[in-house]
């Protein structure tokens, strides 16, 4: 809001947003969540603690994107965007990590 002059967002704006979040979290669970997860139940010998697998796709396997995001402030998306990314990458990726304890009962 601040960065585009306090104009109202558009519809494009906004569904930009959605495209790239859906995009970027598709590859990011294939490649990256979905390992780390297969990983830590093998490694645990199971699924209990459940939290411990939320945080795993939530927080720790998010890491390199929230970095990538940070060095993006202020030369390709402003502060508030970078923000926007992070907490959807966030909950997207501790849903998904809620999710396969959830299916792999």
């Amino acid at each position: 809001y601040f960065s585009n002059g306090g104009a109202d967002f558009t519809t494009t704006d906004i569904m930009g947003f959605g495209v790239l979040a859906v995009v970027a979290s598709g590859l990011l669970m294939l490649v990256l969540y979905l390992p780390s997860l297969y990983w830590l139940k093998r490694r645990r010998g199971g699924l209990n603690p459940r939290i411990l697998f939320p945080l795993l796709t939530g927080l720790i396997c998010n890491v390199p994107l929230f970095i990538i995001l940070v060095s993006l402030i202020n030369t390709k998306m402003v502060v508030s965007e970078a923000i926007g990314f992070m907490i959807a990458f966030l909950i997207i990726g501790s849903a998904f990590g809620l999710g396969f304890t959830l299916q792999s009962d």
